[in-house]
């Protein structure tokens, strides 16, 4: 793979740390987040990435990010919608980086992406929003260029697939 699983998640907490409306960055899901030792303050980004199939030249693969924010209760919806109105606006600044950053475009492409909102009334009341990114990370691997000697891919004699390594 030109970039790595490792190398998506750097990209989002240098997005997370940018962002002034993130103070809390986490490479997992949300119950993860809000359940782990750390202290979380929010407004919290959350993401991580599913997978789908592998193609010749490329690694499809789903980015789900998670904006969310605690909301409080005064009265009947208290600051309800300015949550889900803020956290929408991050959402959609997270996704015109990555589907307009030369950056990003380095990375891999924008194939389609979806944006529902959520409500948690756990130990912290939060709401906002899950942003899916189908995403399609280019890949220039071949069999040349992978971690392996002495394996037989049963090319003929006079025939040399890839070239020698100098190491």
């Amino acid at each position: 793979m030109k970039k790595t699983l490792n190398n998506l998640n750097t990209e989002l907490q240098a997005i997370a740390d940018a962002h002034l409306q993130v103070n809390t960055y986490y490479w997992g899901d949300f119950l993860s987040a809000i359940n782990q030792d750390k202290a979380v303050t929010y407004p919290l980004m959350c993401c991580f990435v599913t997978g789908n199939s592998l193609e010749k030249v490329t690694i499809p693969v789903t980015i789900n990010v998670i904006i969310a924010d605690k909301f409080f209760k005064n009265g009947r919806q208290g600051n309800l919608n300015d949550t889900e109105s803020d956290t929408l606006q991050v959402i959609r600044d997270v996704y015109e980086v990555i589907s307009k950053s030369p950056r990003w475009q380095n990375i891999g492409k924008i194939t389609g992406a979806t944006a529902s909102k959520f409500l948690e009334k756990g130990a912290d009341e939060s709401a906002g929003w899950i942003l899916a990114i189908s995403f399609t990370i280019y890949d220039n691997q071949s069999i040349c260029n992978l971690p392996m000697m002495g394996y037989d891919f049963e090319t003929s004699a006079n025939m040399q697939m890839c070239e020698d390594v100098i190491i």
